[in-house]
């Protein structure tokens, strides 16, 4: 029966949508040519790939998920090669503390009968993020060869609001179509805007142009068209906090986007609204009246959800005290601390279990009768590996961020404003990354273009390259 309700929900493409998104691979392989630099030849197709998957999957071409696995082995193997040829010189960050993660995952493992290969396939999976920033923190960039791999991953970027435009022109407002990125999934839709956001508006108040408010205006029209409610508060949160983390506030450039958010909050948080039909009382379909007290109404009853009766943390905040109630009554304190076993909520076809079949992400529903608010990257951690992996797992990002944000403090006055953005932007948008995991998704575990930028630029931050990157005006385009 659940099985059945699962997989009736498994959406219906439409192959001319495909069709229009695959073409936008014209400007972007023109702009390849023209920037030609063989210093970047492997981290351009992987980018390519990784933002082309979605036009890829929807033209029956090759499956999304079989090209985010083939990226992923990808990075694997350029990171192979970087330690066979330099050996010594590879900065490894946040070894110690993923060493003790695993010694958690081992004994997991054992207490509940995970396979070896259960147990590879997991560490393949949650390892990818650190794989790729520790990539990029060691790449032999040159400084011609940085400048243009920035500027592709932001072109990249900016040929997604041409995507939703397409989108919208053919089918409207929808979850699925995620840019060219992704076929579904619509947390993706929710990061990306927020990326897309955070990285111009740090960009917006170190150079001052207009031109970067018109493109921050565009991704929030990707998200709109992307049916994602939760823009509504966490565009807000994001501007706030990363005008909170600006350093020169005595600026007077800073003081008049103080003015700026005070008009461009409200009047975002009215059109979402407003282009939403399903939060104004009016119907699903059509727009009714704004409404702030139905809004907040709404928003509660939609996190606190229950799609199928008597299931266990069915609401994003329910599943925090519910979750470990759950774990206790299931193994006592032995499995509150150390999870089902890393792998247990893993969908893979070399596992051959339920997640092949109807997704991993109502795999805890389908298993445990565990509800929609255990599909957060928090949930599926602690699920798997107990109180003490996802502890452990948190601590690995939060000493990595707070490492940046020594070195944006401590360098501060040396720092050009191009490094002043990107450290900017990454100390910025880890408050985003920590709210995504702990109440909202686990987007930041799959290996998408959604999060693509911020792994680069961590992982940049820690590259001897980033010391010699200029002051470019035209670095952000």
């Amino acid at each position: 029966m659940l099985l059945s309700f699962i997989l009736a929900l498994e959406p219906i493409y439409d192959k001319n949508i495909g069709f229009f998104l695959i073409i936008l691979i014209i400007p972007v392989l023109l702009f390849l040519f023209k920037k030609f630099n063989k210093n970047i030849l492997p981290l351009s197709y992987l980018f390519l790939i990784l933002f082309f998957t979605g036009s890829l999957h929807l033209l029956d071409i090759i499956s999304s998920s079989l090209l985010l696995n083939i990226n992923e082995i990808f990075v694997y193997l350029l990171f192979i090669l970087n330690i066979l040829k330099y050996k010594s010189k590879i900065r490894i960050i946040g070894i110690k503390l993923i060493i003790l993660f695993f010694v958690i995952c081992i004994i997991s493992a054992i207490f509940n009968n995970k396979s070896i290969f259960t147990l590879i396939l997991f560490a393949r999976r949650v390892l990818i993020v650190f794989v790729f920033i520790w990539l990029i923190a060691n790449y032999k960039f040159t400084v011609s060869s940085i400048r243009i791999i920035i500027r592709f991953i932001l072109f990249l970027l900016l040929i997604q609001i041409i995507a939703a435009a397409i989108k919208f022109m053919i089918i409207g407002r929808d979850e699925l179509y995620i840019g060219t990125f992704l076929p579904r999934g619509g947390s993706h839709t929710t990061l990306f805007t927020l990326t897309a956001c955070a990285i111009y508006w740090s960009v917006f108040l170190y150079r001052k142009k207009p031109k970067y408010i018109l493109y921050i205006l565009g991704f929030v029209f990707f998200g709109i068209v992307g049916r994602k409610r939760a823009i509504l508060f966490l565009i807000p949160t994001l501007f706030l906090y990363l005008q909170f983390m600006f350093k020169n506030k005595k600026n007077i450039h800073f003081v008049k986007t103080n003015l700026l958010l005070i008009f461009l909050i409200p009047s975002l948080f009215v059109v979402i609204v407003l282009s939403s039909p399903e939060l104004t009382a009016g119907s699903e379909e059509e727009v009714g009246s704004f409404e702030l007290e139905y809004v907040i109404d709404y928003t509660e009853k939609y996190n606190n959800r229950e799609r199928i009766t008597n299931i266990v943390g069915s609401g994003r905040f329910d599943a925090l005290y519910e979750v470990p109630i759950f774990l206790y009554e299931k193994g006592g304190m032995f499995q509150l601390f150390f999870g089902l076993g890393p792998g247990d909520l893993m969908g893979s076809i070399l596992l051959k279990n339920e997640g092949d079949i109807i997704g991993e992400e109502d795999l805890a529903m389908y298993k445990y009768n565990l509800g929609y608010g255990t599909r957060t990257g928090f949930m599926w951690f602690f699920l798997q590996t107990g109180l003490f992996g996802v502890i452990i797992w948190l601590f690995i990002f939060i000493i990595t961020f707070r490492k940046i944000k020594i070195i944006n403090n401590k360098y501060y006055l040396l720092l050009n404003n191009n490094q002043k953005i990107i450290l900017h932007f990454v100390i910025g948008f880890s408050f985003i990354f920590f709210i995504d995991v702990l109440i909202y998704s686990k987007t930041p575990l799959v290996f998408s273009a959604d999060f693509i930028l911020l792994w680069f630029f961590v992982g940049l931050i820690f590259n001897p390259i980033f010391a010699k990157i200029d002051d470019d005006k035209k670095l952000f385009l």
